[in-house]
């Protein structure tokens, strides 16, 4: 009878051990089903990439992420709020170097860098209660005509919240 208990409780601790992690493997699945449907969601910064073709992140830190896409280059930066659009946009616009104005809007700026390979630089500054958010899309100057509308259905696949 001694042995038949302990064949039972062995039996049961099987049924246990595979039940939960059973029951775990489920959990898993579900909480993977959330963030695999988007490209990129880093709940931490508000960010989500709902699709990006041909895009791939290159490199992640605590407060930016880095995207390619052949010659496209695409940066989302997180800053503590303290500065207005207008002075964000002021100090990129200096740091830039030698560059030449191509469009500005209440949230957008524009240039082009006068170097020998000209670099085009859209960036867009996001106010939001907590911090700001700067997308930065750069791409050669001679081919930003042929890859207008990949870089807007990119910047348009990106969500704050």
């Amino acid at each position: 009878m001694g042995q038949k208990a302990v064949h039972i409780l062995l039996m049961m601790l099987l049924l246990v051990v595979v039940g939960c992690s059973k029951a775990t493997e489920e959990v898993t699945d579900a909480s993977q089903l959330d963030t695999d449907a988007y490209f990129y969601d880093n709940k931490e910064r508000g960010i989500r990439i709902e699709a990006a073709n041909e895009w791939f992140i290159e490199k992640e830190t605590v407060n930016s992420v880095k995207l390619k896409s052949e010659k496209l280059v695409a940066i989302i930066s997180v800053i503590p709020k303290g500065k207005t659009v207008s002075e964000i946009k002021r100090e990129l616009m200096a740091s830039a170097g030698d560059v030449t104005l191509k469009g500005e809007g209440l949230n957008f700026i524009s240039w082009k860098s006068e170097r020998e390979e000209s670099i085009l630089t859209n960036v867009w500054v996001e106010e939001k209660p907590e911090r700001n958010v700067i997308v930065t899309i750069m791409t050669p100057y001679e081919i930003y005509e042929n890859n207008k509308e990949k870089i807007e259905a990119f910047r348009e696949s990106i969500k704050l919240y």
